[in-house]
């Protein structure tokens, strides 16, 4: 069993990709009403401000690392669904991806674990790809030197009921992952805010 992307990723493989990310104060004000796809408040005891991803820029610098940027048009958070992420490509490319569970578990002082369940629909002029990920991530704080964190990230791909094996297949797999893909990851901090 072979996932449409798996051919394409392998170039990638011990190969570093950089990007710039950001993360900022989350707004309680600002969130957007709560739709049926949307995740229930989670109740984390975290200190005010919560400090978050921006989703809109990460999502459109790590798109635009990871297939260029000639292959990227824009990066959106649907105003009305907070957990919907929608990427365009070119070529009349579409990527949906909303986000369906989330977990978050402190493990040590300067450690945490994060779990992410999504549901992506990739949408072409001619075809609908559906996919089910789930992304775990232990995050590492470190002080010093220089104040970084690093991660380690496994993202596990699961069956789309859209591939012609679904069927044959799905009793077999027992609702285990068809491709895993482990990430190294390095936060550090840049010298200026990035605007």
């Amino acid at each position: 069993m072979v996932t449409p992307g798996f051919e394409n990723n392998r170039q990638y493989i011990n190969k570093p990709i950089e990007f710039t990310v950001q993360f900022v104060p989350n707004d309680p004000a600002k969130n957007v009403k709560s739709s049926p796809l949307s995740l229930p408040k989670l109740k984390l005891n975290l200190p005010a401000p919560q400090i978050v991803a921006d989703r809109a820029f990460n999502g459109l610098n790590i798109a635009t690392a990871y297939l260029g940027e000639a292959n990227v048009k824009s990066v959106k958070i649907d105003p009305q669904n907070s957990t919907k992420q929608i990427t365009q490509l070119t070529q009349d490319r579409e990527l949906e991806a909303f986000v369906t569970g989330f977990d978050l578990e402190t493990t040590q002082p300067n450690q945490f674990i994060a779990t992410e369940l999504s549901q992506q629909i990739f949408r072409t002029s001619s075809t609908i790809y559906l996919n089910t990920v789930e992304t775990t991530t232990s995050y590492q704080f470190s002080p010093t030197p220089t104040p970084s964190i690093t991660a380690t990230q496994i993202s596990a791909i699961y069956l789309s009921p859209k591939d012609p094996n679904y069927f044959r297949t799905i009793r077999k797999l027992q609702s285990r992952p068809v491709a895993l893909y482990k990430y190294q990851l390095k936060l550090v901090p840049t010298l200026e805010p990035v605007r």
